[in-house]
């Protein structure tokens, strides 16, 4: 369903595409789940809350583990993710729901929502490939129907403290914080062998895989509905093969590679990407690790 840490500014004012190419408004699925869930009545003080009170954001962490559902805010934010996602099972006939939201504030708001048990997929990448994503312009595809938009462009040593600052709060706040299973996840174990990677996680999380055309075959893609995400999703010939971006080694400036490195060392060792094997281009001794579970 795409980052519903977004649903309200994105989806409900502003309008955005869904992934399935249609505005939010006039999408079939989320209209029904809209309704259900009573996003624009009964709960919107929940969802409003969530984004004019910057509760995704890092700086509302203290108030999320001191305080939790005792702040009213953070209450009513709770009991309206706790009707989205009980609209979205209704309406996709799921019993699983899959949350792509990337701030570590909204994954421990997550642990707050009642009758959800939340099961955590950390995936890390390379963070000199992912402060050179985010300092390319890029057309903002889901606002194509109403204006031309590139996305920000982050600068390098930037994207380098927060790759750092989220990921070691997901390393220090990993356990205890969920009832479910947390795992971490290369991006580039991943791409080299999805399906591989897919079945670790199935098994771990102990979810039985719904049958899903294969990629490979070339059969069509069943729609998807995701609120809010990565501009590749409008993509349906890059999403039918998933495949290793490695881009940045080639066209990122030798000092800004050199900067982020630096910057980030740390975690780059801790996930396998810099010493011996990283050099050979192997996959980590333990592209899956697992976390805590209840």
């Amino acid at each position: 369903m795409g980052e519903t840490v977004y649903l309200w500014s994105r989806g409900v004012l502003n309008d955005h595409r869904c992934e399935c190419g249609e505005p939010f408004s006039h999408c079939v699925f989320w209209t029904a789940v809209v309704d259900q869930a009573h996003v624009r009545d009964l709960h919107s003080d929940g969802f409003q809350s969530m984004w004019s009170q910057r509760g995704h954001s890092l700086r509302s962490i203290p108030r999320l583990v001191l305080r939790g559902r005792r702040d009213p805010s953070v209450a009513a934010a709770a009991r309206a993710w706790e009707a989205l996602f009980a609209a979205i099972a209704d309406v996709s006939g799921s019993t699983v729901v899959i949350e792509s939201s990337k701030e570590p504030a909204f994954w421990l708001f997550l642990g707050l929502v009642p009758n959800v048990r939340v099961h955590t997929v950390h995936v890390v990448r390379d963070s000199r490939a992912v402060a050179f994503s985010w300092h390319r312009r890029l057309v903002r595809p889901e606002l194509a129907h109403q204006r031309v938009e590139l996305m920000g462009v982050v600068p390098y040593w930037k994207s380098a403290l927060k790759w750092s600052a989220v990921n070691l709060i997901f390393t220090v706040l990993r356990g205890g914080r969920h009832r479910g299973a947390f795992m971490t996840v290369r991006y580039e174990d991943f791409a080299r062998s999805p399906e591989a990677c897919l079945s670790s996680i199935e098994g771990r999380l102990r979810l039985e895989a719904a049958p899903s055309p294969s990629p490979d075959r070339g059969e069509q893609r069943l729609a998807q509905h995701s609120v809010s995400g990565n501009p590749v999703r409008f993509e349906p010939a890059r999403l039918a093969k998933v495949s290793l971006d490695q881009e940045w080694r080639s066209s990122m400036p030798r000092t800004a590679r050199i900067l982020v490195a630096s910057l980030t060392l740390p975690l780059l060792v801790a996930y396998g990407y810099l010493g011996r094997k990283a050099s050979r281009g192997t996959a980590s001794p333990h592209p899956v690790s697992e976390g805590a579970t209840d």
